[in-house]
């Protein structure tokens, strides 16, 4: 499978921002949707992975954070 960036992987989801990208993976997870989480996670490059990841931390998403980390 070939990794994405965060904007590369929007754009199939038909998203024009990394922030709309962001929020979904939040409202994702926030809405038990785990395995598309996982999915679209193991699709990021690693920088995108850890770029998604400060997101998470800087707007304080803690749970979401542990997730996506967990998954690493």
């Amino acid at each position: 499978m070939k990794t994405k960036s965060i904007i590369q992987l929007a754009k199939t989801l038909d998203f024009t921002s990394e922030s709309e990208m962001y929020e979904y993976f939040i409202t994702s997870y926030v809405n038990g949707n785990f395995s598309q989480c996982r999915r679209l996670f193991c699709e990021l490059t690693r920088d995108a992975k850890k770029s998604l990841l400060a997101y998470l931390l800087e707007e304080g998403m803690n749970r979401e954070y542990k997730f996506y980390f967990e998954i690493l």
